[in-house]
């Protein structure tokens, strides 16, 4: 810090204005001995603070991260870093637990949600050398953007801030050696198994496994988010609207007309009309992505988790408050004929919603939806809340009610 003073005295500090984005001269995968250094090149300003932010057109948005590991951060996947808001740092020794509060750092993460700009993470690594010896280095891993925050409650019952960044496309792959190869398995400790993405990258949020009842780990299969059809299947994609600027009930398109003249979404993307089965928008169509009728093609929105419950065997729950109506996640597997009627098994093949247990009280229901093709005998079958759900309520679903057959 002595040596960053007298270097801003000469004015031989560089990028001493906060900017958005790379920093010139430095590349992925640079290293730094000291925290100091960071400030030195501008490529992050605080000496102990983890957020650095700036203000852009009068909102405040954050420009890199420090990956410290103070406040309990997960690296999810090579391209997935869970961070923990700053404040109430319960981590910090002779500072009293309390709630973290959604402003200057914690503001601008999220702000930076909103505006989609880029954020610089700088990952803390600790060595240990032959002689036990430990030594610290500061890791440059690119640009990340920030894609969801939600709040918990830390060991001490406190709530914190976490915020999702995903690492941007198109860079130089950064090998952190012991600290990336630990997420692609199970964490084992006393008392449970956990997991950080069961999908591996293939959903949009990572779906996280944890088992605090036992050792045991989600049975082998292979995730897929898109339905396995079988070989004789061709897709006819159904014709397609001709609505520029996006669907609408009163201005009746081929799209609305299928669905009975009205739309099956509010402006919220929440399921409103109880329809056997729902047109969506497709590939022919003309509207844009951001259309009214385009919701469960999207994906998941919510942050889902794989747990194993205390009498049922594995469960799914979000730690996110779900409205009624909203879009959980596609039903995904393979296609099998029975007879002259057919399944969708995820037995070998699924996603999440494999393990979504059934219920006779459910606070889900299953809706049957057409939108890149037009055969009525094997519709996507999607799931959406059926009420309101808390945060970490176990989400089920009665599949008998669905008029179609899964094989679990």
């Amino acid at each position: 810090m002595e040596v960053v003073m007298r270097l801003k005295e000469q004015g031989k500090c560089v990028n001493t204005r906060k900017q958005l984005g790379t920093i010139p001269g430095v590349e992925v995968g640079d290293e730094f001995q000291y925290r100091a250094q960071l400030v030195i090149i501008g490529l992050h300003h605080p000496y102990q603070n983890g957020i650095d932010y700036m203000t852009k057109d009068g909102k405040s948005v954050a420009t890199s991260v420090v990956d410290s590991g103070r406040y309990g951060n997960h690296v999810e996947s090579s391209d997935i870093l869970i961070y923990s808001g700053e404040g109430g740092n319960s981590m910090v020794k002779g500072e009293e637990p309390k709630d973290q509060k959604l402003e200057r750092g914690n503001l601008a993460l999220k702000n930076s949600i909103e505006e989609g700009t880029p954020v610089r993470v700088i990952h803390k690594r600790l060595e240990v050398g032959t002689n036990s010896r430990s030594s610290t280095t500061y890791v440059y891993d690119g640009l990340y953007k920030v894609v969801e925050f939600w709040q918990e409650k830390d060991k001490f019952g406190k709530m914190v801030f976490k915020f999702s960044l995903r690492r941007c496309s198109g860079q130089p792959r950064l090998t952190l050696g012991k600290v990336l190869d630990k997420s692609k398995r199970p964490i084992v400790s006393k008392g449970g198994v956990y997991k950080n993405d069961i999908s591996e990258g293939k959903e949009r949020m990572p779906i996280r496994m944890v088992n605090e009842i036992d050792d045991e780990s989600t049975p082998f299969f292979n995730y897929t988010c898109n339905i396995i059809y079988p070989n004789f299947f061709k897709a006819v994609t159904q014709k397609g609207c001709h609505c520029l600027d996006g669907c609408s009930a009163s201005d009746p398109c081929s799209c609305v007309m299928k669905n009975g003249g009205v739309l099956p979404y509010d402006n919220n993307g929440h399921r409103t009309n109880k329809n056997a089965l729902v047109y969506e928008c497709g590939p022919l169509c003309k509207c844009p992505s951001s259309c009214k009728n385009r919701v469960s093609q999207h994906g998941i929105r919510f942050r889902l988790e794989v747990f194993r419950t205390k009498s049922k065997g594995w469960g799914v729950r979000s730690h996110s408050f779900i409205q009624e109506g909203n879009f959980i996640c596609e039903y995904a597997g393979e296609i099998l004929q029975d007879n002259d009627d057919f399944a969708i098994s995820s037995t070998e093949h699924g996603n999440v919603g494999r393990f979504v247990n059934h219920s006779s009280c459910p606070n889900l229901f299953c809706q049957a939806i057409l939108y890149d093709h037009d055969d009525l005998r094997m519709p996507h079958m999607m799931l959406f809340s059926k009420k309101n759900i808390a945060p970490k309520q176990e989400l089920t679903c009665d599949y008998n009610s669905s008029g179609r057959k899964f094989v679990i």
